[in-house]
């Protein structure tokens, strides 16, 4: 825990949700408001924590253990009052988790209604302790998402006790009060369900696990090594009530009607074929799922739900529901059956059936369920919680449709991406996907939604998938600033640019003054150099006309076709990334989509393309793409990216992309 704290605080100083960091005062998440004082406050071997009233003991004494690990003398936890100390007191007239920090010179009072809310004070003065002097200031704060969560898998890879509790350490030290736990999928099965023991002793372990990068790894090589774990339910509670001292609700995941190969492994008469089946040795979609026509796969379902009911108090229960694919039950009389029986089209409301059954079953013993954004293919009961993970557009829709919606895109909120541009010489084996830190912090949970729509917005959450990632160092490596950066406490919008890197150098632009480079420029202004967009009336679309471009590849000439849409298909998205070398993240950024591409450059230095994107009824194209010292952000869809000449994605170079719209 103490190697944690330093890693935590070390990182402060490049975060962009640092408060005052010209001045002393350096808190993550960035604050509402921070006034800084002269003076400071002498933290000794002397100084207590003084408690008002006694539910405040549990806060107390966590606060007290954490500035012992990092002062070498731990504080004493005492209810009789001191002049010199660290007093917590309740008082109404603070939401929830709306806290008051004053420091001054001789005494330091934390102020909030709830426990909770003292907590989150503390954590905040926890990280100005520094040689034991603590800056004079007044901290106020206050959370913009009621839902705050991180997700750990341990299914891919079992991460033992001692390595949860340190995960949840990490959340509470940056104010997040929801732990979501992946406990069951193909590659393993890790709760122990009594009425169903060979869940655990035989799902719980697969014979072998897949060497290297899952799409490199064509000759199908395994360590040979047999893998597995489990969490007993005295393990679970042990879990549940640590979460719980520090004020983090523990929301378990039980995936269906996919990801269920662990239980079919355990029980074959679970799926639609009867098996035999084997706990999956690598990463994927398993073709074996539910079987949603059989009466004891529901029985099977509620028996297991009833047991994690009473380990989990937690109001939201997540059932999964994503990647589920369709082709067992096309071919399973029993679910072709109950598709005649229940008057549905098609095997997408079969999924919706049986997401509909499992939700009644949950509301008649008074909880919620939460599923990945696929349970609404097929409809969806507007009472069923959206977790958003396929980008933004589907918790939009679900929002404007009624549904309470958490925000976890990909392309902000998976933290088993990497971090870099070149994981493969940079990082450890993982996902080459790129979700940068400055990445993470854009993420506007309520974009493009009128108001009413964004109050069903509960919060965002960041994920860690485990496939690559086997122990907690490598787990803390990979969240590390970048759960900081997406997970914000507070109201700074991650789209104003300067709120968002308030210490940023401002590197000069790479143009000259007055000088255009394609429709990016620079205007003069008196005193001060800015770069704009420039808008123009949308032109005719851009379309490769007969005679294609013939394009120079590593030495060879090759022509990119495009598809009969007009469009290019995910092979050739990759050909035209290596051939302009422009990042993936340009080509399939979300919410767009590349219809055309005509004649792209690589022109010493400068990288320009000319393409047209379509922005779902935005109507916006780019038109052109090249590289910049100082970031640039369309003010509509906020896109900001990276470019590099040799194709890497450098943190401190953006690209600037001018777009062509009604403006």
């Amino acid at each position: 825990m103490k190697h944690l704290l330093f890693l935590i605080f070390a990182v402060q100083a490049c975060l962009p949700g640092f408060a005052a960091c010209d001045g002393r005062v350096r808190i993550v998440p960035r604050p509402a408001e921070v006034e800084e004082l002269p003076g400071s406050f002498r933290l000794t071997s002397r100084t207590p924590v003084v408690i008002t009233d006694e539910q405040l003991r549990t806060p107390a004494e966590i606060f007290a253990r954490a500035v012992g690990k990092l002062t070498g003398t731990e504080p004493a936890v005492t209810a009789a009052p001191e002049k010199h100390a660290v007093t917590l007191q309740l008082q109404p007239g603070y939401e929830a988790e709306e806290y008051l920090l004053e420091v001054g010179r001789q005494r330091i009072t934390v102020t909030a209604s709830t426990p909770q809310a003292v907590l989150h004070g503390l954590r905040s003065l926890q990280q100005l302790v520094a040689g034991g002097e603590i800056p004079a200031c007044v901290v106020r704060d206050k959370p913009t998402f009621a839902y705050r969560g991180a997700m750990l898998d341990v299914c891919r890879h079992f991460f033992p006790v001692e390595d949860v509790k340190t995960y949840i350490d990490i959340l509470s030290l940056h104010k997040i009060n929801k732990f979501h736990w992946h406990l069951t999928d193909d590659q393993g099965w890790r709760i122990e369900i009594k009425k169903y023991p060979l869940l655990t002793q035989i799902g719980s372990r697969r014979a072998e696990t897949l060497v290297g990068r899952y799409d490199k790894n064509k000759e199908g090589v395994y360590d040979g090594k047999p893998y597995g774990g489990f969490y007993t339910q005295e393990e679970i509670r042990e879990i549940v009530s640590y979460a719980a001292e520090r004020h983090i609700e523990v929301i378990p995941e039980i995936e269906m009607p996919g990801h269920g190969l662990a239980a079919l492994t355990a029980y074959p008469w679970l799926g639609c074929t009867g098996g035999p089946y084997a706990v999956w040795t690598h990463w994927g979609i398993s073709d074996d799922v539910y079987c949603a026509g059989k009466e004891t796969t529901f029985e099977f379902i509620e028996d297991v739900l009833t047991e994690v009911l009473a380990l989990f108090p937690s109001k939201l229960i997540h059932i999964g529901g994503d990647e589920c694919p369709k082709g067992r039950w096309k071919a399973c009389p029993l679910c072709q059956q109950r598709i005649r029986e229940e008057g549905l089209k098609d095997e997408y409301q079969l999924q919706s059936y049986f997401i509909h059954r499992i939700e009644r079953w949950m509301h008649t013993h008074g909880r919620e369920i939460i599923g990945w954004d696929e349970i609404l293919q097929g409809g969806i009961s507007k009472t069923a919680n959206i977790m958003s993970w396929n980008g933004s557009d589907p918790g939009i829709k679900a929002a404007q449709r009624g549904n309470p919606v958490i925000m976890t895109p990909k392309w902000y909120c998976y933290f088993d991406y990497s971090q870099t541009s070149d994981p493969e010489r940079y990082e450890p084996l993982g996902n080459t996907r790129y979700v940068s830190v400055r990445q993470a912090y854009r993420l506007d949970p309520c974009d493009r939604l009128t108001l009413p729509d964004q109050k069903r917005i509960r919060g965002v959450q960041c994920n860690l998938w485990t496939e690559y990632i086997a122990d907690i160092r490598h787990a803390q490596h990979m969240v590390l600033p970048r759960m900081a950066a997406c997970l914000l406490y507070t109201s700074p919008s991650p789209r104003d640019l300067r709120g968002v890197f308030p210490c940023a150098a401002r590197p000069k632009p790479r143009q000259r003054p007055g000088r255009s480079h394609g429709n990016v420029g620079t205007r003069k202004r008196p005193g001060r150099k800015r770069l704009f967009l420039r808008y123009v009336k949308p032109p005719a679309r851009i379309e490769l006309g007969p005679d294609l471009p013939v394009l120079p590849v590593d030495g060879k000439h090759e022509q990119v076709v495009p598809t009969p849409s007009g469009g290019f298909d995910r092979q050739q998205y990759f050909y035209l990334r290596k051939l302009i070398r422009i990042p993936q993240e340009i080509l399939e950024y979300p919410p767009f989509e590349v219809a055309t591409v005509k004649n792209p450059v690589l022109d010493g230095k400068r990288l320009r393309n000319t393409a047209s994107l379509h922005d779902h009824g935005r109507n916006l194209r780019v038109v052109s793409v090249e590289q910049l010292h100082t970031p640039v952000k369309h003010p509509l869809c906020g896109i900001r990216n990276s470019i590099h000449e040799d194709g890497l994605v450098p943190d401190d170079s953006e690209v600037g992309i001018a777009l062509v719209g009604q403006g």
